[in-house]
């Protein structure tokens, strides 16, 4: 597929001012590169929840897979979050896959490989924002191996094909019950591919890159509103299970007043609920215990100092939920002063400048 079967993006949107600020950190003694940015609205949803063991017990005979519903509470408003999973070719068959977890650190390395100079492009339109990125399969798996995720050309181009081809549709669960309000896009809204005689000649110009892809449009809205936050994407790369990575990720978006003084209160069953990862799950206590882990290795790589545990027990003394007492680290506290001080700064540059 050429880049000209995706609307051409002019080279002035590789330069724009949303691009140079999205790629623009406060580093508080880490290095630029291992800073990236993250969305609320989109990265606390459970749009990779279901694990490859799963989707193989839930597919039919012929390989398919129905859409998934999720419940989330996102600022006080629960959404109803639905996956329609994609249909590619195996091995000669056509199967359905959800995005998992391969394909949530590919999206991640794709943003970070945006938030570098000329490779990210951001455009305003009449209809709305556009924002992607422009880059080279040798570029996307070098960024992964470095980030101690590996993956060869057949697993790479396969979860760009799953991201390209999966939707996520949001809605309220209050309002219309026969007309309720949605919106549906996919993971990556468009994904297209140079010819190979079209990737020499653009080397001539500029940088070689033949691949390019466009992001979910509320990545892109985030990018026009300055709706995104500095996160730690190196560190959120070294965990290597999903429940470390959400509570990680969760920390970073929802605790941005964290000190020394100050505690993040959540239940075991919020994290369950929001985060969907523990669903078709039938031993309630093996994912009490997934989630105690993951907090132990949190503070294991200093995000946490301490955390405090309050079981909630109910009918004869059995445990019905943990109610979890974050204390965060100095290094944890520092981020997130420093995350604060750049959203606070480019909001008011934009001010200025509107």
């Amino acid at each position: 597929m050429a880049e000209t079967s995706i609307k051409p993006v002019p080279e002035s949107a590789y330069a724009s001012r949303q691009m140079q600020l999205f790629g623009t950190f406060f580093a508080s003694g880490r290095p630029e590169e291992q800073l990236s940015n993250a969305v609320s609205s989109l990265d606390l949803l459970p749009r990779f929840s279901v694990s490859r063991a799963r989707m193989a017990m839930m597919r039919t005979a012929d390989g398919h897979l129905p859409p998934i519903d999720r419940e989330v509470t996102i600022e006080g408003v629960t959404y109803r979050v639905r996956v329609w999973p994609a249909q590619i070719e195996v091995d000669g068959k056509w199967m359905s896959f959800y995005p998992a977890a391969r394909e949530e650190i590919v999206e991640q390395a794709l943003r970070k490989i945006a938030s570098l100079q000329r490779q990210g492009f951001y455009e305003s339109e009449s209809t709305g924002h556009r924002t992607g990125v422009r880059f080279s399969i040798t570029q996307l798996r070098d960024e992964l191996t470095k980030q101690g995720h590996p993956l060869n050309y057949v697993e790479l181009t396969q979860a760009l094909d799953i991201l390209s081809l999966s939707s996520l549709e949001i809605s309220p669960m209050e309002g219309d019950k026969k007309k309720p309000e949605f919106y549906r896009a996919n993971f990556l809204v468009a994904l297209g591919r140079r010819s190979w005689q079209q990737y020499l000649e653009c080397r001539k110009t500029r940088e070689g890159t033949a691949w390019i892809a466009e992001f979910h449009p509320m990545l892109a809205k985030a990018i026009a509103n300055i709706g995104y936050r500095q996160t730690n994407y190196r560190l959120w790369m070294t965990l290597t299970k999903q429940i470390e990575r959400y509570l990680y990720m969760r920390l970073a978006l929802r605790f941005t007043n964290a000190s020394i003084l100050t505690t993040y209160d959540i239940k075991y069953s919020t994290i369950k609920t929001d985060s969907g990862l523990f669903e078709g799950r039938k031993r309630e206590t093996d994912c009490m215990a997934e989630v105690d882990q993951a907090w132990k290795r949190l503070s294991a790589i200093g995000i946490i100092s301490k955390i405090e545990t309050e079981y909630l027990r109910g009918p004869r003394n059995c445990i019905q939920d943990i109610k979890f007492k974050v204390i965060p680290t100095n290094q944890f506290v520092a981020e997130q002063k420093a995350a604060n001080k750049r959203k606070s700064e480019f909001m008011n540059a934009s001010a200025l400048a509107n």
